[in-house]
């Protein structure tokens, strides 16, 4: 409800302090303007490349702003009333168009900005782009301030850690596993972590990619561009009984396994468990 009024008058909220019963049910929830809580000192740690310490850019909103609503609970129900409301901001208030909740992407933004990105277009051309597509500007509700944080954010991910995993996986990638582990929770992407062992026996990644879902075409381009990227295959990979990866490498990879007279021989010699690790290693 809150929330739905901010939108309408012009000001962002965030969630604050909330306090609860000794039963853990909340007692009290705090609900300010996004510019409210005292403004954050700069910092002066940072140290330049001359030698010379200096300031870092802060990117908080903070001003003390006092507008907030604060809910209580109507102890022994479920339900809350208003504890306590106070309307009046320290700041003028903002255009509809300009607040962070209506500027918030979507997952198929999400997906043309990296898309463009791959395309070497960059965010300025893509915010344009995507204006053309869908019309007009109006109908874009990201900035092209957002499209650029974006970019920037996939780049700080990337860019710096390309070098070291190439360098990774020439000296450890004989055996690597890969797994799709997760969704991102903020673009509802999934994240494939390719994995090798270094000569400390610790992890370290030798590549990652992001899916926009778990089909077998996204594993197998997946698959194709990790080789594509380092040139040779690895001689062993370790994955899960995912169907989807399992079809995916079938999909690149050689007849070995569907030649069903080697996978029974295979199956069984894997599964002996009388079998001594030198016989196992001729065989």
């Amino acid at each position: 409800m809150y929330s739905e009024y901010a939108e309408i008058g012009g000001f962002d909220v965030r969630l604050s302090t909330q306090s609860r019963f000794d039963n853990k049910i909340i007692k009290k929830k705090h609900v300010i303007c996004n510019r409210g809580g005292k403004q954050k000192k700069k910092s002066c740690d940072t140290l330049g490349t001359s030698g010379v310490r200096r300031k870092r850019n802060s990117n908080s909103r903070a001003i003390g702003c006092q507008a907030k609503i604060i809910f209580e609970s109507v102890y022994g129900t479920p339900d809350y009333k208003v504890f306590q409301f106070d309307e009046l901001h320290n700041h003028p208030l903002e255009k509809r168009s300009d607040l962070k909740k209506v500027r918030q992407m979507s997952y198929s933004e999400n997906e043309f900005i990296v898309r463009a990105s791959t395309s070497k277009i960059g965010p300025t051309m893509a915010h344009k782009l995507r204006a053309s597509l869908r019309g007009g500007y109006e109908f874009v509700k990201p900035k092209v301030v957002d499209y650029k944080n974006l970019r920037r954010d996939i780049n700080r991910v990337i860019v710096y850690k390309d070098a070291q995993m190439i360098a990774y996986y020439a000296e450890f990638g004989d055996v690597i596993s890969f797994d799709a582990t997760f969704r991102t929770n903020k673009y509802r992407m999934v994240f494939v972590p390719f994995t090798a062992i270094n000569h400390h026996k610790k992890s370290v990644t030798v590549g990652s990619g992001l899916l926009s879902n778990e089909s077998i075409e996204s594993y197998s381009w997946l698959l194709k561009t990790f080789l594509k990227t380092h040139g040779k295959e690895p001689t062993l990979v370790l994955t899960d009984q995912d169907a989807t990866i399992k079809q995916a490498v079938e999909n690149i990879s050689d007849d070995l396994f569907t030649n069903t007279d080697f996978r029974k021989r295979f199956s069984k010699l894997v599964w002996d468990i009388n079998m001594k690790p030198d016989v196992f290693e001729v065989k």
